[in-house]
């Protein structure tokens, strides 16, 4: 997937109707197209202390809603092969870290908001 997720998501908060309406639908047909791939850039921009603060807070909310609010996604994400599940997990866990407050509250949430769902990318907490 040839895509600056930084642009798209930059457009996604525009006050512009129709820069924002463009960007949630390349968004949602990211989403579609290959689902780990997407999942893969917005961790990797939610990660990356480069980023801008107000796009690294949207990857983050995107994962928790892809997971959390559609099925057919949230069975995907369960059942990645460990290597993808990992990858996944260590960008995300790697922005509790982040020098921005704000980050590290987006990826706590992104983590909190899921883990009774995902618990298979966190093994290492007892419940």
């Amino acid at each position: 997937m040839e895509t600056n997720i930084s642009q798209i998501l930059t457009e996604a908060r525009s006050h512009l109707l129709e820069s924002r309406v463009k960007a949630e639908k390349t968004l949602e047909q990211m989403a579609v197209t290959d689902f780990f791939e997407f999942l893969k850039l917005l961790a990797s921009e939610l990660s990356n202390e480069q980023k801008i603060k107000e796009n690294r807070q949207l990857a983050a909310t995107i994962i928790k809603n892809m997971i959390t609010c559609l099925e057919a996604q949230r069975n995907i994400w369960l059942n990645f092969p460990d290597e993808k599940s990992t990858y996944l997990k260590n960008s995300i866990l790697s922005s509790l870290a982040s020098n921005i407050k704000e980050v590290r509250r987006a990826a706590g949430h992104t983590i909190a908001g899921n883990i009774h769902k995902i618990y298979k990318l966190f093994k290492f907490l007892k419940f």
